[in-house]
């Protein structure tokens, strides 16, 4: 299906109803709050309109683990309003906590009137005592001026009013509903403290030292005391595991006879070393805190992380820009993305959630469900770091260029071997990928929760007046869930088949070629959503090597490339097990858009080097590169396709 034009299909979805603009970022009002009790870091970086009530509800009992019955009684409320407005109204009310985890029954109120921008104090006529309350303000906001404030943070606190929601309306929450703020409210008071509990929470565990084959790490631990006396005999119990090669037992060590002091928190590494394995390999580290006495260790004296000495790079580092097609700022979120130093590794991925083709708006659908937006505009960067709202150039370019720093410092175990591909008299298309773990040992648990997944993008596309930078979304190549994962272990190979046919796919604009669209593929883990692997190979390549499935084709080129990755100092050396049936071994190389940089062929040798340079001589960039190998013998015809990084 061709779209005669992309901007034509361009209608806003329903809006939710709330929504945000940026803040202007750093203390609200140029100042910290005092408040004796809030969710929030005291910034202001959204403005949020759309509801005539927002609320915080404030669970007492869970901030000290360390006592029982543990009250607080509340004087004041503290909330910033960011704008001006003459003679405006603001009311704040506490309700305690109903069985349904909503208001109830009205404790306090009061109104305010007049200019209330900036930080207002709410005094109550009475104090209000409770292990749990609701602060409710009565605030009817709009988009131009009249907004309630609010952190970047969890959102898990913080609430708003839906008059559609329910029989009668219902207060929904904000991390439920995918927005990550917490609202500037605060409460004065003081604390009723009822009787201690002895709990000494492990907080966090990390590594200090290299992460590498053969190399020494120490854990580090971060430990609390939630109670109001000093706790001491505490041990810290580690216990290590690993993909076993080598017959030996877990490691096991302790840290004993640590002595916390009463509120204190402590940070501390380990008197003992952890020597790795001198080969890649995934590890889990299961670290707990024990005591003679166990009255002193609650529920939450145990952590278990994993952590790895991974080698291979990812090939790709892709972003995901979920963007609104009718934002008038969107030239500017491009320009700024396409200042910044990205290399061919990086891949810039566009969908617009508010397209109305039924097609084309699965594939966007999907993708906002799965990063769970509910705000535009957004950049992802790896699955895992999400940039949400646009607050300028300079905010924008700061939080791409770390992620993409992070997402290129990571490493995987495994890379991607070579494709093939078959078509049918339909056009029909079915390409089967294969993906190679040469030397790293990965425990089974975590490659069961590994996913493929495919998606169709279409490059150079114009929206209204601007180009987009990189390319759109137009169409999944597999399943919400994407292939399972199997047979990626040490030494092993595994394939996934992709179909499709490029007559069917939903192209943005009439006339586009196999030379403007690219399967684009990841493998991401659905515990921590993180990308092992991501590449793109253009579907013009795909297209070249394809073989009927009526032809006899030669058995497929077995090209091995060595050093992978390879350097100028270090050429390329591309060896062809079965060239011995071959007339004529042709290699042509691309860099990942698809255009061929270096031609070379023999008729003989089964060796064929690469120096990295093009053919024109000069030295290729940094990158990932594909390497086609055709053999012919008479009419008879087989390819095969690599990829290599190189790197200067």
């Amino acid at each position: 299906k061709n779209i005669a034009c992309f901007a034509l299909l361009t209608l806003l979805c329903t809006a939710s109803a709330i929504d945000w603009l940026p803040g202007p970022g750093g203390p609200a009002g140029g100042v910290r709050p005092q408040a004796d009790l809030c969710y929030h870091s005291g910034n202001d970086d959204q403005h949020w309109y759309g509801a005539s009530r927002w609320a915080v509800f404030f669970d007492i009992g869970s901030l000290y683990t360390g006592f029982e019955d543990l009250e607080f009684e509340a004087t004041e409320a503290l909330i910033y309003f960011p704008s001006s407005v003459a003679n405006d109204t603001a009311t704040a009310t506490l309700y305690d906590d109903n069985p349904d985890h909503q208001p109830g029954d009205e404790l306090a109120t009061v109104t305010l009137s007049g200019d209330l921008q900036g930080w207002q104090t709410f005094t109550f006529p009475q104090s209000v005592t409770s292990g749990g309350m609701w602060l409710v303000l009565d605030y009817a906001t709009t988009p131009d001026q009249r907004w309630v404030s609010a952190s970047i943070g969890e959102g898990e606190h913080s609430w708003w009013w839906d008059p559609d929601y329910g029989d009668n309306g219902w207060f929904r929450n904000n991390q439920q509903t995918g927005f990550g703020a917490e609202f500037l409210f605060g409460l004065n008071g003081v604390f009723n403290f009822g009787q201690a509990v002895i709990d000494i929470e492990l907080v966090n565990v990390g590594l200090s030292g290299t992460q590498a084959p053969g190399s020494r790490v120490s854990p580090v631990y971060t430990l609390r005391n939630n109670s109001p006396v000093d706790w001491g005999g505490l041990d810290f119990e580690v216990s290590m595991y690993y993909p076993d090669t080598t017959g030996e037992e877990p490691y096991e060590n302790t840290d004993d006879d640590i002595v916390l002091l009463a509120r204190q928190t402590l940070t501390d590494t380990t008197s003992f070393n952890i020597v790795l394995p001198d080969y890649p390999c995934q590890f889990t580290l299961a670290t707990e805190v024990t005591n003679e006495d166990t009255s002193g260790v609650q529920a939450n004296n145990s952590i278990e992380f994993r952590f790895d000495t991974f080698q291979q790079p990812i090939e790709t580092i892709l972003i995901e820009n979920a963007l609104r097609s009718s934002w008038p700022q969107i030239g500017e979120w491009w320009d700024v993305q396409e200042q910044l130093p990205l290399s061919d590794s990086v891949y810039v991925l566009n969908f617009f959630p508010d397209v109305a083709d039924s097609l084309y708006r699965q594939a966007s659908a999907w993708r906002s469900e799965t990063h769970g937006l509910m705000g535009y505009p957004a950049a992802i960067v790896q699955n895992t770091h999400k940039i949400i709202g646009y607050a300028g150039a300079t905010q924008l370019a700061d939080s791409l260029e770390a992620a993409l720093a992070a997402g290129a410092a990571d490493r995987t175990f495994f890379s991607f071997a070579g494709f093939e591909a078959s078509k049918w008299d339909n056009d029909d298309i079915e390409a089967i990928l294969s993906f190679e773990n040469s030397d790293t040992h990965v425990l089974a648990a975590y490659m069961g929760g590994m996913r493929f997944h495919a998606v169709c993008a279409q490059r150079e596309v114009s929206l209204q007046s601007s180009d987009v930078l990189g390319s759109v979304l137009i169409s999944r190549l597999t399943d919400d869930d994407g292939l399972t994962v199997e047979a990626l272990q040490c030494d092993s190979t595994q394939t996934f088949a992709v179909q499709y046919n490029a007559n069917a796919l939903p192209v943005i604009s009439p006339g586009a070629t196999l030379d403007q669209l690219d399967l684009v593929y990841w493998f991401e883990h659905t515990d921590s959503r993180r990308v092992l692997q991501a590449g793109v190979i253009p579907l013009n390549t795909i297209d070249d090597i394809a073989v009927s499935v009526d032809d006899a084709p030669l058995p497929p080129p077995m090209a091995h490339l060595y050093p992978n990755p390879f350097s100028i100092e270090r050429p390329l050396q591309i060896s062809l097990a079965r060239a011995a049936a071959a007339e004529h071994i042709q290699v042509d190389i691309y860099n990942v858009r698809g255009r061929r940089v270096r031609s070379l062929s023999s008729t003989q040798a089964t060796t064929i080097e690469w120096n990295g340079r093009g053919e024109s001589g000069r030295v290729c960039a940094t990158g990932v590169y594909l390497i086609r190998v055709t053999t012919r013998h008479g009419a008879m015809r087989s390819q095969s396709l690599r990829r290599c990084l190189l790197i200067k």
